[in-house]
């Protein structure tokens, strides 16, 4: 299959995907799944014009960012009493007064500065298990695809539409 692309006046095939075309996360979309993008559609998408802080990702890149693996494991919260006596980003809603519902436990080789950077940049959840000697991520949406659930990040690295599994 033969693919053509358009360069602008001056430019050569070759550098295509350089400079300012490179670097944008909403270009390498573009490129890489062959869906149309369309300016400012997406959230901290083209950031060489907004310049936002904040980034538009999905639940799936972010549970899979570095290398983290994970296992359904729902009764875990059953099987360790203690699990949620150790926890990083499982916070009580200031307006509600409210842990979040976990609807779902996933075994992870997470380490804990693993865990914290993951929370840190995306907001996950996890749990320490002491009788497993593991971290746990705890899941607070149901019925929904990861890929198809919005994570804000401020990695700019990290920045994916929806329908985005995971970024190579």
């Amino acid at each position: 299959m033969l693919y053509l692309c358009s360069t602008k006046k001056g430019g050569n095939a070759l550098s295509f995907g350089t400079g300012t075309n490179a670097k944008s996360p909403a270009r390498v979309s573009q490129r890489t799944t062959g869906l149309p993008f369309f300016l400012n559609q997406y959230k901290g998408m083209e950031t060489n014009q907004t310049n936002q802080k904040a980034y538009t990702t999905t639940y799936a890149v972010a549970a899979s960012w570095s290398g983290c693996t994970t296992i359904l494991c729902n009764e875990i919260a059953y099987l360790d009493e203690e699990l949620m006596y150790n926890t990083i980003g499982y916070q009580c809603d200031e307006e509600t007064e409210e842990y979040p519902e976990i609807y779902q436990y996933y075994l992870t080789n997470c380490s804990e500065d693993l865990c914290e950077f993951l929370n840190e940049h995306f907001g996950l959840m996890f749990a320490y298990s002491e009788k497993l000697d593991l971290w746990v991520l705890l899941v607070d949406h149901c019925g929904t695809g990861w890929d198809c659930v919005e994570v804000d990040t401020d990695l700019p690295a990290a920045a994916a539409p929806l329908n985005t599994s995971r970024i190579n």
